[in-house]
């Protein structure tokens, strides 16, 4: 009887204890899923805004309008994580290697007027939620889109 009753206590024990490690993986597995689709979300949001922004900048040449589609376009998430657009202008289309050239920065006088191309860069960094995915992803997520167009013929400021 004694032993009997010794072995379900070891076997409660060993219950709780194999729950515990289950409870940690589970809980771990939830948050990263969570960490991973606002991750998702954060990319498209920022491909999303960062093709209106162009769209935007090719019609108008606007570097404060492209400010106000940005902001018009981005949800609570992708608020919080923002970097300030850059725009870079080249003077000319043909021959152009975007991921070699760095262009220069437009800065919305009449200098950005003889460009005929554009990339404009929208990067959205964000920190780790989930240590476990510090240590094997890096501290810190993001996202970096970059979107490449000609500037239409008679778009004027």
């Amino acid at each position: 009887m004694r032993r009997l009753l010794h072995t379900r206590k070891a076997s409660k024990g060993a219950v709780m204890v194999e729950f515990a490690f289950s409870a940690l993986l589970l809980v771990l597995v939830l948050l990263s899923t969570v960490e991973l689709s606002l991750e998702l979300h954060a990319r498209q949001a920022t491909e999303r805004v960062a093709n209106r922004a162009a769209e935007a900048y090719a019609s108008s040449r606007d570097i404060a309008l492209v400010q106000e589609v940005i902001d018009a376009r981005t949800d609570v998430v992708l608020s919080r994580c923002l970097q300030p657009v850059e725009i870079h202008l080249f003077d000319s289309a043909v021959g152009l290697d975007p991921l070699r050239t760095e262009g220069r920065l437009a800065d919305g006088t009449a200098a950005d007027l003889p460009a005929q191309a554009f990339r404009l860069e929208l990067a959205c960094r964000w920190p780790r939620l989930i240590p476990v995915l510090s240590g094997l992803l890096g501290p810190s997520g993001g996202q970096a889109s970059q979107v490449y167009a000609h500037i239409r013929v008679g778009a004027m400021p």
